[in-house]
């Protein structure tokens, strides 16, 4: 029998943060952090590819947003600011390989794919597509600007291998 168990356990009474557990059967379905009624803070949600966790602040994603695969391996690093996605989001396979990374600001986004060099054991650039704003266009940005996005995203390559 599947049954839903939810458990709701008050943290703190002068700023009314909860916590609430959700269970289906024995394994955990979620948890969430409430602060006068609203998401506020860790949240973690478990579903058939895996886990992801992340943090609120006054209803809307902020701060780190992390998924695991089944293993428990890394799969996706990023971040929020005020629900909208910041820096750099790391695409992961088997939790160490980067096959991936997004890059977000407020001009434009840059997905750049990566491929490992067994020879050499690295990973390069295999390819890097600017995706602009609608305000925005190629000509906004200065090819100084660009040189420095591709610098950035090769020294991540680089530190984490």
């Amino acid at each position: 029998m599947n049954t839903e168990i939810n458990t709701e356990g008050m943290v703190n009474n002068s700023n009314q943060t909860r916590i609430k557990e959700k269970y289906k059967g024995d394994q955990l379905v979620s948890i969430q952090t409430f602060q006068n009624g609203i998401l506020n803070g860790y949240s973690e949600e478990h579903n058939c590819f895996g886990k992801e966790v992340m943090n609120y602040k006054n209803g809307k994603l902020n701060g780190d947003y992390i998924t695991y695969n089944k293993r428990n391996q890394l799969r996706l690093r990023g971040g929020f600011e005020m629900d909208k996605r910041i820096g750099n989001w790391m695409y992961y396979t088997y939790g160490t390989y980067l096959t991936s990374i997004e890059s977000y600001n407020e001009k434009y986004i840059v997905y750049t794919k990566l491929k490992k060099d067994s020879k050499k054991n690295e990973t390069i650039v295999k390819s890097m597509e600017f995706y602009f704003e609608d305000n925005f266009s190629v000509e906004s940005i200065s090819q100084i600007e660009i040189q420095k996005k591709v610098n950035e995203i090769t020294s991540l390559c680089t530190n984490t291998q």
